[in-house]
């Protein structure tokens, strides 16, 4: 077995600054300012590899909610995250689940993943047929957990995520972490919904 002894690890490109500083002790110093020892000393710069996690957001929406459809696609309160990605080229892996049903008066009901102004995660177009990234189960006094899982390349910058409501009609209701008969009985239930994000090394 052998043993490479060496203090300093740097880039053929760097004239001056060490990459890696190992010292006596076991530790190492990345660039200026990451020092990793046995305590843990939480870094400003990390090593990473192909996916890896790097950052972990979520919003949690523990209220309920209720809607009447007026044909736009809507935020649900609650449902919305934001990320500021560490690198262009990562990817931001969405995870949603929501509690949700649309009690009897259904009418095409979805949800959608949206990025900013723009739908993710969505069929492709089909005539006439509503499109959204899951279909919100019909007729059913108790909700549902629909889940949508969507792996997303934003780019640079920060970027807010939602999950939306929306039906073409103007009559239907949804309602969200409860069922369409809410009596103040241990027969009903609230529920949770959540949308967590992941950025993911690319």
């Amino acid at each position: 077995m052998s043993t490479i002894k060496t203090t300093n690890i740097t880039h053929g490109s760097n004239s001056s600054t060490a990459n890696f500083v190992l010292t006596s002790g076991g530790d190492v110093t990345v660039g200026n300012d990451l020092t990793v020892t046995d305590t843990l000393t939480v870094p400003t710069k990390k090593l990473v590899c192909p996916g890896m996690i790097v950052q972990v957001l979520q919003a949690f929406k523990d209220d309920t909610y209720t809607r009447t459809s007026d044909g736009t696609s809507t935020t649900i309160p609650g449902l919305s995250q934001a990320i500021t990605m560490t690198a262009a080229s990562n990817k931001v892996f969405c995870m949603a689940q929501v509690q949700v049903t649309c009690g009897g008066n259904y009418g095409g009901h979805v949800l959608n993943l949206a990025r900013g102004s723009t739908k993710i995660s969505q069929a492709e177009s089909n005539g006439s047929r509503t499109l959204g990234s899951v279909c919100v189960t019909a007729n059913s006094n108790y909700p549902h957990s629909h889940v949508i899982n969507y792996l997303d390349t934003p780019g640079a910058g920060t970027h807010t995520y939602t999950v939306q409501d929306y039906d073409p009609s103007s009559s239907n209701v949804i309602y969200v972490n409860r069922p369409v008969t809410h009596d103040d009985d241990a027969g009903y239930q609230n529920t949770t919904s959540s949308l967590i994000l992941m950025e993911v090394v690319a």
